[in-house]
């Protein structure tokens, strides 16, 4: 498991530090980050609680990583951070990003049972494993409100329409062989993932 600080002035050094490195080794080898520092910086502003120094990182992420999907846990940071800011729209987008990246992810943060690592066969592996690993002192950072608005949101007609065709079309693609179905459905998957849900019969 991955440990954050929870002291504001080790947080602040924790980001410098990760700052300096993603200078010096974009300054040497270009957009590169062996680490993954870009994943751990966001969840950290998260975690000082200043919502618009947050949201300047998340803007920068998303100009130098333009086409990464990412951890469930950083998207998740980065929609309390939007709902913190009033922009209900784009907050719900990266509630769903982080769903999809992570369908366990967003159960485990309300409570919920989720498999067990040992328990569970290896399409799921990496989820698991981000759940086991991530900095759980995030979890802290987190008010009721914005833990209610989590559970309304997964549990909302919308949300639940979206996260049943996703797990429909990877729960088909777990038996089908390369070919023509199977490359039809991978399409349908990463359309979601994109948030396209226009072969979704979403409820209005």
């Amino acid at each position: 498991m991955y440990h954050f600080p929870t002291d504001p002035k080790k947080i602040k050094q924790r980001i410098r530090r990760y700052e300096r490195s993603l200078r010096d080794e974009n300054s040497m080898h270009g957009v590169r980050d062996g680490y993954g520092k870009r994943f751990l910086l966001g969840p950290l502003y998260f975690m000082l609680g200043n919502v618009q120094e947050t949201l300047e990182h998340y803007e920068w992420y998303q100009n130098t990583y333009p086409d990464e999907y990412g951890y469930a846990f950083n998207f998740l940071c980065w929609a309390i951070t939007l709902y913190r800011h009033g922009d209900r729209d784009e907050a719900e987008k990266k509630f769903i990003n982080t769903m999809l990246s992570n369908i366990f992810f967003i159960p485990y943060v309300l409570g919920h049972a989720i498999p067990s690592l040992d328990s569970w066969e290896d399409r799921y592996f990496n989820e698991l494993m981000e759940i086991e690993d991530f900095p759980h002192e995030i979890l802290e950072c987190i008010t009721r409100e914005e833990m209610e608005w989590i559970s309304a949101l997964y549990n909302s007609p919308k949300i639940t329409a979206i996260r049943k065709a996703y797990t429909a079309i990877d729960d088909q693609l777990k038996h089908l062989r390369p070919g023509e179905k199977r490359t039809k459905l991978c399409k349908k998957l990463f359309k979601i993932r994109d948030l396209d849900f226009s072969e979704i019969d979403l409820p209005e």
